[in-house]
C-alpha cells in the first residue's frame, strides 16, 4: 500500500509475490515439504498476497504474469476448502492476523476465514479475467459458503461483533476488532451486522490499551481497523485514532514508525523496532482518503478513470501529487465557508469525477476556481 501511494513503482509487488511462491511452495503445491523458517510460517500471509496480486494486475493490465501464477492459488484454495469440517471451518496450524494476544495456533480463526473467504472471491474475479468461468463460478460458490459459516459460526448478536475463534471445540470468549473488521472490509457480514460491528470496532478503537503486544491493535492492524472506519465514511474516528497513535513519534522527532505504539525501553524486549515497514498506515489514507485519490482497496481499482474522492473532518486543506496507474495525479483543496475549492491536474486523456465524501460532501463544490 505504501509503495503504491509512494512511488508507483510494481516491480518490488511483482518480485515480492513471486519469493511468496517460492516461501510457501507447500501452500501453492500441497504436498511439498514445509520450509521452515526462524520464525514458523503464517497461514493467512499466502492469502494475504492474493490482495497483492489482484492491486498488481488491476493497476498493470499484466494478464500474462496473472496466468502464470493462477494455477498455484486454485490449488491452494482448492487445498484448503477441502480441509473443512462439517461447520465449514478449518483448524488453522498458525496464523498471524495482528500482532496481538490473538490465539494463533491450533484454532479456528474467524479473522482467517474471513481472508479465506475473500480470497476466494479475488481469484474468481481474475479468473474472469483469464476467461475461465468455470473456475470463477466455483470459486464464488466456495466464498458464498465461507461467508456462511462465517456467520453461523463467530458472529455474537448480543456482543454485536464476530468473536475471536474457536479453541478445543469451544467458542473463544474475545473480541478483537480486528475479527469483525475483515468481514466488514471483505463484504461477509449480514446487513442487519453491519451497524453493531462499527459501532463494536470504534469502540474498541477509543482505548486500545498501553502495554506493548497486549493492546487491542498495533499499528500492523490499524491499516485493515482505519480502513473498515473510512469504509464506513467515519473520518473522524480515523483522524482522531491516527492523531493518538502516530503522534508519539513526531513528538520524539522520529522520521519513521515504530514496531508497536509504545516506544519502550531498551530494557524491554517486547518495544520492537522504531523503524518498520508495516506501520506507515497513514501515508496511505492521507493519499487516498484525505487527499481523496482512489487507488483501491479494499476495492478493485478502475484503471480507465480517476475518482478523487476526498473526506475530512478535521482539515481544511490538503495538496499532493499521486501516482496514479494512469499518470500522475497533482490535487489540492480548501474549505473556504461553506464551499470546497479544488483543483487537479490529471493525465491528458483520462477522465476525472470529483466526488467528495462526509463533511467535505456537504459544501459547495467549485472546481479549479
Amino acid at each position: 500500500a505504501i509503495t503504491l501511494v509512494a512511488s508507483g513503482d510494481l516491480r518490488l509487488v511483482r518480485r515480492s509475490l513471486e519469493l511468496f511462491q517460492d516461501m510457501y511452495l507447500d501452500q501453492f503445491a500441497p504436498g511439498t515439504p514445509r520450509y521452515v523458517d526462524e520464525i514458523g510460517l503464517l497461514e493467512d500471509y499466502p492469502l494475504l498476497t492474493l490482495e497483492a496480486l489482484r492491486w498488481y494486475v488491476d493497476a498493470s493490465g499484466d494478464t500474462g504474469f496473472l496466468a502464470r501464477l493462477f494455477p498455484a492459488y486454485d490449488r491452494m484454495l482448492s487445498h484448503l476448502v477441502s480441509q473443512r469440517d462439517e461447520a465449514g471451518l478449518i483448524l488453522n496450524q498458525r496464523v498471524f492476523i495482528d500482532w496481538i494476544q490473538l490465539d494463533k495456533s491450533q484454532v479456528q480463526n474467524a479473522a482467517y476465514h474471513a481472508l479465506l473467504g475473500r480470497s476466494c472471491g479475488q481469484l474468481a474475479d481474475l479468473a474472469e479475467m483469464l476467461d475461465r468461468p468455470e473456475a470463477a463460478a466455483r470459486l464464488r460458490a466456495w466464498r458464498d459458503e465461507l461467508a456462511a459459516s462465517l456467520r453461523a459460526s463467530y458472529w455474537d448478536a448480543a456482543v454485536g461483533a464476530y468473536r475471536d475463534g474457536i479453541k478445543d471445540g469451544q467458542l473463544i470468549d474475545h473480541y478483537f476488532p480486528i475479527s469483525s473488521a475483515w468481514p466488514y472490509l471483505f463484504d461477509l457480514q449480514s446487513e442487519s451486522q453491519t451497524a453493531p460491528l462499527l459501532a463494536h470496532i470504534a469502540t474498541k478503537m477509543d482505548s486500545i490499551g498501553e502495554r506493548n503486544r497486549h493492546r487491542e491493535t498495533n499499528p500492523y492492524g490499524s491499516f485493515y481497523l482505519l480502513s473498515a472506519l473510512y469504509k464506513a465514511g467515519k473520518a473522524a474516528e480515523a483522524e482522531r485514532f491516527m492523531r493518538q497513535h502516530w503522534s508519539p513519534m513526531i513528538l520524539r522527532h522520529d522520521d519513521t514508525a515504530w514496531e508497536n505504539f509504545g516506544y519502550g525501553s531498551i530494557e524491554d524486549p517486547s518495544q520492537g523496532t522504531l523503524s518498520h515497514a508495516w506501520s506507515g498506515s497513514p501515508t496511505f489514507f492521507l493519499t487516498t482518503q484525505v487527499l481523496g485519490v482512489d487507488l483501491g482497496w479494499p476495492h478493485p481499482l478502475e484503471v480507465g478513470i480517476i475518482t478523487i474522492s476526498p473526506q475530512a473532518e478535521g482539515l481544511d486543506w490538503a495538496e499532493g501529487t499521486v501516482p496514479h496507474p494512469a499518470g500522475p495525479v497533482w490535487v489540492r483543496w480548501e474549505v473556504h465557508g461553506d464551499a470546497l475549492w479544488l483543483w487537479y491536474e490529471a493525465p491528458e486523456g483520462v477522465p476525472v469525477e470529483v466526488l467528495p465524501r462526509g463533511r467535505l460532501a456537504a459544501l459547495r463544490l467549485v472546481l479549479n476556481p
